[in-house]
């Protein structure tokens, strides 16, 4: 190996992401658009990884049943992954963004994490690998909790009765 070709690999190696974080929006009316979505990766060890932002700068991300890939380097603190916290960093309270799926590339292993919800704002949501426990093993089962008694009320049957007899 000559000079020349030891330089190229070592600027390839430099260029080439640690990571890669591919995001499916689904395909509904309303899925917010160009949001500014933010995560970070939980290993085995329960090492988290730093806030990772979603964004490419001068492009629509997000666009409704895009999948968009986010690449990013030196990430070096973390092992296997087992867990992801996401979150929508927006100033408006009232913003929300459907994902379908999110699929993580990290040291040439691939960890799917299906999601299939609405993501409100200012909140974190955690997900993880292949997404499947029983809601009574789930290890965040205070979250769990409160996003069903948010649906409670949504959903909630009311009787008016000072309506008319019909």
């Amino acid at each position: 190996m000559d000079v020349v070709d030891y330089l190229v690999k070592g600027v390839e190696s430099l260029l080439k992401a640690d990571l890669e974080i591919s995001v499916k929006t689904g395909d509904f009316k309303g899925v917010k658009k160009d949001s500014h979505l933010c995560c970070s990766l939980i290993d085995n060890k329960a090492n988290k990884s730093r806030d990772f932002l979603l964004n490419i700068k001068w492009q629509n991300d997000f666009e409704k049943g895009n999948l968009d890939k986010f690449s990013f380097r030196d990430v070096s603190n973390i092992e296997d992954i087992v867990s992801m916290e996401l979150w929508l960093d927006e100033k408006e309270i009232n913003d929300c963004w459907f994902v379908e799926f999110i699929i993580v590339k990290y040291h040439s292993k691939t960890y799917p994490f299906p999601c299939n919800r609405w993501i409100k704002a200012n909140k974190k949501y955690v997900f993880y690998n292949f997404n499947s426990s029983l809601p009574q093993y789930d290890p965040f089962l205070s979250l769990r909790r409160q996003e069903i008694e948010e649906n409670k009320l949504k959903y909630a049957f009311s009787n008016n009765t000072e309506t008319p007899k019909q």
